[in-house]
């Protein structure tokens, strides 16, 4: 989700959910309000995700059994007898309603059993414990990339990122090249995120006074310590519900532009660019060819063949992995940008790895669209001058 979009709207849901929403009129069944604030799930639990009972599909949720659900009293019995409990989102829950009791689930007795109340005591820190434990919760995967949080405009923005206690953050890319704000940084997302995950851009990769590095490798094996420091993760990792998070690094190579543009009018990339003049590199890497794309891909050699295994893969990058996911150049203002855009080995990983769907950034252009069986998604918060003079090229539907 692109937090430059949603920010507002997110930190609007937040202030309010503590409080009851007033109840519309039901079209069907009636509602029951005083109902108990706590139930105990004895098995599964079935729920649905629509904000009123009527409305939307029931999943079944497996739970450890014998849970506690926090519910906000208001019940709803629906025209065959079937009665839903409101679930507390303010407590933790992210599933609006849950089935108490009635027909057509095939249960021998109800599904939740109404608890007594308790002295706050006797809970964990005051807060019922929900019947999905943290490590069974759904888990929500969020995405942004080319934050650029130098700019102290979008340093604010970042703190104001609402609080995702359960939840996972792909960032692909470009916080800063000062490091010790990438440090900050990366410390807010840590705070307000369950996982946080983390590929770098070109600009985490320029040299700063401050760094302390003589060429952008060892600013790359700074920042991975960094990561490793603020438990920020840069490998796959599997988090909740079988889903494996997959960080490719890669860097761009002028091989990735096909067809060439015949122009001598326009300046080529390494006079374009800041990169080539931000970034050193040893002397057998050049991103005037293919060495240094080549030497990031094969850092993802680590990959583990287990990924099969997991049910949903979600891989990101900075760089772009297909010549489809950028504008066609005659809508460019540089026609060259490709040649500094992405990677075919890259492409090659994410073919192979064969994701539901890729995130990457560092074209700040938005982008949601399915190729070959892969969504690709960029989410990018861009330079507030963008956000201004084109936002309109920024922002993702909902």
């Amino acid at each position: 989700r692109n937090i430059a979009n949603s920010l507002a709207c997110a930190l609007a849901f937040l202030m309010t959910a503590s409080a009851l929403r007033p109840l519309p009129p039901a079209p069907q069944g009636q509602w029951a309000v005083a109902g108990p604030r706590r139930y105990r799930c004895p098995a599964a639990l079935f729920a649905r995700r629509s904000a009123n009972p009527w409305e939307g599909s029931t999943v079944k949720v497996t739970t450890r059994a014998g849970g506690l659900v926090a519910a906000t009293g208001r019940r709803w019995v629906g025209p065959q007898g079937g009665v839903w409990a409101e679930l507390d989102e303010a407590a933790g829950e992210h599933l609006a309603w849950a089935l108490v009791e009635g027909p057509g689930f095939g249960l021998e007795g109800p599904a939740l059993v109404d608890e007594p109340e308790v002295d706050a005591a006797e809970l964990d820190g005051g807060i019922p414990n929900v019947a999905v434990s943290p490590a069974e919760r759904p888990c929500s995967v969020y995405a942004m990339s080319d934050v650029h949080t130098d700019f102290p405009q979008n340093m604010a923005l970042l703190n104001e990122l609402p609080t995702h206690p359960d939840d996972a953050l792909i960032v692909a890319g470009d916080l800063a090249h000062d490091l010790a704000v990438v440090r900050q940084t990366l410390q807010i997302c840590v705070e307000r995120f369950r996982h946080v995950f983390f590929c770098p851009g070109n600009h985490d990769l320029w040299l700063h006074r401050e760094d302390g590095c003589s060429n952008s490798i060892e600013k790359f094996n700074k920042l991975m310590s960094l990561c490793e420091e603020l438990g920020v993760h840069t490998k796959p990792n599997k988090i909740e519900g079988g889903v494996l998070i997959v960080p490719l690094l890669s860097w761009y190579e002028p091989q990735f532009d096909s067809p060439d543009v015949k122009d001598e009018t326009i300046r080529p990339v390494e006079e374009t660019m800041m990169d080539f003049h931000t970034c050193k590199w040893p002397a057998s890497l050049s991103a005037s060819d293919a060495t240094l794309t080549e030497h990031f891909d094969k850092m993802n050699d680590e990959l583990s063949l287990e990924h099969r295994a997991c049910e949903t893969i979600i891989s990101f990058s900075h760089f772009l992995p297909r010549p489809e996911l950028l504008p066609e150049k005659r809508f460019l203002m540089y026609p060259e940008l490709p040649k500094a855009s992405g990677s075919r080995a890259l492409g090659a990983r994410v073919a192979v790895l064969g994701p539901a769907c890729h995130v990457f950034g560092h074209s700040h252009y938005a982008w949601d669209a399915e190729v070959a069986g892969t969504r690709y998604v960029q989410a990018a918060v861009a330079y507030p001058r963008e956000r201004v003079a084109r936002g309109f090229a920024l922002r993702l539907c909902e």
